[in-house]
């Protein structure tokens, strides 16, 4: 019966040593953020040449201008379950 107690105890000791790691990291990592250091946010607005929002035939001439891949050599193809439309080599 004593070594199941002192099992526990070791786990209980491990659990809570991870808890005060994991909150003494979370706050020290909100500290840092509001040191008076200004970044901005990055702007993520597509990839490459491609940009958000672009028409299939916008996206296909940016897949030439950054792959060198034409239009013959991407196929088209429909998500049955989202109902997207999909470009694929």
């Amino acid at each position: 019966m004593l070594k199941i107690n002192s099992m526990k105890q070791v786990a209980l000791f491990a659990l809570i040593m991870f808890s005060a790691l994991l909150f003494s990291t979370t706050v020290d990592a909100a500290k840092t953020t509001h040191t008076g250091v200004s970044q901005e946010w990055a702007a993520i607005d597509g990839f490459r040449s491609a940009k958000f929002g672009s028409n299939e035939s916008a996206v296909l001439r940016a897949i030439k201008k950054d792959f060198r891949v034409n239009k013959k050599g991407v196929s088209r193809g429909v998500n049955s379950n989202e109902k997207t439309v999909f470009l694929t080599d």
